[in-house]
């Protein structure tokens, strides 16, 4: 420890800002302790690591988050951070326009190595997404541990925090992209919330009678960019 934290620790602890490991250490329980030491084992053998907001190894991209977890674990393949981030737009009601699209578009990403990212409400629906990063809302350490991974990385937290859909997809991606889009209230907030994050929003024009494209053709008209086939996406990639 350097000069200036080892005077900024004691300045803390003087001023009661901060607890001394020995003094927090007769705080807990020795039950509390070994529970604590079980858990850290079974993460562990399992191949589950668990970083702080302090540790160097935290994330960049989940600081931009307006409320970042204290403490994310993560297991899966950490390459994925370092490459291109990509969030593609999915509603069931696509046309078969829009799926196309959405289906072509998924199959470029996926040639490019870059890393897709979704939001999932339960483990179930891990192995459908390879070379993907996956925000589990699920906050189970159980869920973890006994999690297969298929050359995916799966992050979640804490169970007093919830990843929120509107805060860590505009945080965490590079590119926004939206294959087809109606005018729903969904929509709007995330281009709002992406806006907001200071990011692009790629969309591909429809057809001007379509609803299910009326929102993607007020998006261009309202500056948007326009992505009318895959190598539009090259130089960004």
């Amino acid at each position: 420890m350097s000069k200036n934290k080892q005077n900024l620790y004691q300045i803390l602890l003087k001023n009661k800002l901060i607890l001394d490991y020995k003094i927090f250490s007769k705080l807990i329980s020795e039950e509390h302790k070994n529970y604590s030491k079980d858990i850290y084992l079974k993460l562990k053998n399992s191949n589950v690591d668990f970083i702080s907001i302090n540790s160097i190894n935290y994330p960049k991209e989940m600081l931009n988050l307006k409320y970042p977890p204290y403490i994310i674990f993560i297991k899966g393949n950490l390459k994925l951070l370092s490459k291109k981030k990509v969030y593609i737009y999915a509603r069931e009601y696509f046309n078969i326009y829009g799926k196309k699209i959405y289906i072509d578009f998924n199959k470029y990403f996926n040639e490019k190595k870059a890393s897709k990212i979704y939001l999932l409400k339960n483990k179930e629906n891990v192995l459908k997404h390879s070379n993907s990063i996956l925000i589990l809302k699920e906050n189970s350490i159980d869920i973890m541990i006994n999690l297969i991974t298929l050359n995916n990385l799966v992050i979640f937290t804490n169970i007093d925090y919830e990843f929120d859909y509107y805060n860590v997809m505009p945080a965490i991606c590079d590119i926004f992209y939206i294959p087809q889009a109606c005018h729903e209230k969904q929509i709007l907030t995330l281009c709002n919330v992406f806006l907001e994050y200071g990011k692009n929003i790629y969309v591909t024009p429809g057809n001007i009678f379509d609803k299910f494209s009326h929102f993607s053709n007020i998006l261009i008209s309202e500056g948007a960019y326009v992505i009318l086939d895959k190598k539009d996406f090259n130089d960004i990639l």
